[in-house]
């Protein structure tokens, strides 16, 4: 799950190649079967998108060449099987009548026809967000998984409100001088919480966009792939839809589904993003104090870096974070060496005897700090730092204007971030902001790295109206479910993922100890991947809790222990480990290569989506609209 707020267009900055996946071989097997679930029991409670959609249920789709957003992208994935087209959808499926339409952008690697004896599905794929662009997903899953390619149709697209498809946006109004700190996300919540157009920008929207687009595909079931949040999409869809047209579901990297709302994996991420901050990448670290001089207790070297970053801006340290690209090292841990570039760095800046720069306007704080950072560094290192200061221009004239332009008493703005909009839509989160000020000061204590990056604040949710809510599962008709969760993933937290995998009905777990990367299949270890491949070809469903040892770190060849050891039946046991050269017991399926020779780039994708959101949020809270705007005519959004 990302942080705010939605993308469009991925830039050359933020590009990354997919890699080829690695993937084990076939059909091994030694998995339990799960019973199927019995389907007639709500078979008829099952909507019929087809029907609701009255005549557009029979309208052709016209396929042509894909723009995927980029020429590496449309080069590498317009093959001679991949063709998009747009498919029309109701605008509102519960007024599906009403003449208002959304269009949904989609794509398709086809390698099947559905009546061939070859067939075994259609598989819709979905990178999370709320807000990621989906469209080249489909054609990226076929290249990772050639072992299913021969038997399965991949479809990616732009989920309503993203990239491609039909957007949705509100304007609202405020009075600028009001002594309500609260006043702009106050009106931002009442305009855009009964925008007709906004209202339907929600997961269970697009859960039905989904079943109608595998009824255009004549597709009879509809298997899935979901990272982040996509998960939580998934899961929606196996709810609602799955008793009759559930395929093979794989949840990767997994939401709480068994909540109603996403508001506690609102309240998780910092927990989690700091938890692999403190102990992951800093035992990483302080196994390589030859490297860094930093020691090698990785307890002191967080101190040290929470005490050195305490009096600088945290948008100063964020964009020092995003604009290298070490802020990806938290979905991808490939890029750990990146990421303690910056924490020397930062820790080298904050303790130096020179001023802190200082500005009306922080991104000239901050492309000081970067200068400054280039200077103290050589070589690749120094090439980063001046890459990012080069990034963070475009802000600098932002604030002048501002302060250049006449004071109105009332300010107007304009909202269309998909991550909000879903977040807030998706179900009704506790509401009034003390709570929520309560939460954040408690919050501050356990994750103080995420407070150093200004992350705890309160949200928009917290005075957003909505009587949705996530439904519940029922084991009689939810699908047979894979969840994949690593233990030390910083997105989607462990407590959330094992939960999911766990506690929803006909569901198998496969935890990866030790992993802190989001988004895992295809994994490159047999643990993890050969019974994923097992269950899509073959229907035989993984036992029901596995767990598989992580891929050792950059540039080592052992799996080191981190946090707890996860036990057989995937609880945790003996005590917090805070030796950073403490092995892992055993191998557990792992592969003795590290993660750095056999990235499937598919984390690549992930990670880059993850870092082009975060920098959105962050220029979005300190510049608005115009900072947001900025960045995406400098094409960094």
């Amino acid at each position: 799950m990302t942080t705010p707020h939605t993308q469009r267009r991925r830039p050359g900055r933020w590009r990354r190649a997919l890699g080829l996946a690695v993937t084990p071989a076939l059909l091994a097997s030694g998995a339990m079967t799960m019973a199927a679930p019995t389907q007639a029991a709500a078979a008829d409670a099952v909507p019929d998108t087809a029907a609701l959609a009255g005549e557009l249920a029979d309208q052709e789709l016209t396929w042509g060449t894909c723009d995927f957003g980029n020429d590496a992208y449309n080069e590498r994935f317009n093959l001679p099987n991949v063709h998009c087209a747009t498919v029309t959808v109701p605008q509102d499926w519960h007024d599906a009548d009403n003449g208002e339409t959304f269009q949904i952008r989609i794509s398709q690697a086809k390698n099947v026809d559905v009546d061939d004896d070859q067939y075994k599905g259609t598989i819709l794929v979905n990178p999370g967000g709320p807000g990621g662009e989906g469209l080249v997903w489909g054609p990226a899953m076929q290249e990772m998984t050639p072992d299913l390619s021969d038997h399965y149709n991949y479809v990616g697209f732009d989920p309503r409100g993203v990239g491609q498809s039909s957007h949705a946006e509100c304007t609202y109004s405020w009075d600028t001088d009001s002594t309500d700190p609260y006043a702009e996300l106050k009106a931002a919540a009442e305009a855009c919480s009964t925008d007709p157009d906004v209202r339907t920008i929600n997961t269970e929207q697009t859960a039905y966009d989904m079943d109608f687009i595998r009824h255009l595909l004549g597709a009879p079931k509809l298997s899935y792939i979901g990272f982040s949040y996509g998960t939580w999409l998934g899961a929606w869809y196996e709810k609602v839809f799955g008793a009759e047209y559930g395929g093979k579901f794989l949840l990767d990297s997994t939401i709480d589904a068994t909540q109603q709302t996403l508001e506690e994996t609102w309240d998780l991420q910092p927990i989690a993003r700091d938890r692999q901050f403190q102990m992951h990448l800093m035992n990483w670290m302080a196994r390589h104090d030859a490297t860094y001089g930093l020691g090698a207790d990785p307890a002191a070297i967080h101190e040290r870096y929470l005490a050195a970053t305490e009096g600088l801006d945290s948008f100063t340290i964020m964009m020092m974070w995003i604009l290298t690209g070490a802020y990806g090292a938290f979905p991808n841990n490939a890029d750990y060496p990146l990421a303690a570039d910056v924490v020397q760095m930062l820790i080298e800046l904050g303790e130096s005897d020179e001023a802190v720069p200082e500005s009306d306007n922080p991104a000239v704080a901050a492309a000081a700090m970067l200068d400054r950072a280039a200077a103290a560094s050589e070589g690749d290192t120094r090439a980063v730092f001046q890459q990012a200061r080069k990034q963070v221009a475009p802000l600098t004239d932002v604030s002048t204007k501002k302060q250049a332009a006449e004071p109105a008493a009332t300010e107007t703005a304009t909202l269309d971030s998909v991550f909000d909009f879903v977040l807030c839509n998706d179900g009704q989160w506790t509401q009034g902001a003390s709570y929520w000020e309560q939460r954040n000061a408690e919050l501050a204590e356990k994750a103080p790295l995420s407070d150093s990056w200004g992350l705890l604040t309160v949200p928009l949710c917290a005075f957003w109206q909505t009587d949705n809510q996530m439904p519940k599962a029922h084991p009689a008709t939810f699908p047979n479910t894979v969840v994949v969760q690593g233990e030390m993933d910083s997105q989607t937290g462990w407590e959330g993922g094992h939960r999911s995998g766990t506690k929803l009905p006909n569901t198998s777990l496969i935890a990866v100890d030790n992993e802190g990367s989001h988004g895992l299949f295809p994994y490159g270890v047999e643990g993890v991947d050969q019974p994923i491949i097992s269950y899509f070809l073959t229907g035989r469903q993984p036992r029901p809790t596995s767990v598989v040892d992580a891929r050792p770190l950059p540039t080592e060849d052992t799996t080191f222990e981190t946090w707890r050891v996860i036990g057989p039946r995937t609880n945790h046991i003996g005590p917090v480990i805070t030796d950073p050269t403490v092995p892992a017991d055993a191998p557990r399926g792992a592969s003795p290569h590290s993660r750095a020779a056999s990235s499937t780039g598919m984390r690549d994708l992930v990670a880059e989506q993850e870092s082009v959101s975060m920098l959105r949020n962050q220029v979005q809270r300190v510049y608005g609209e115009d900072g947001v705007k900025a960045l995406e005519q400098a094409g960094l959004i």
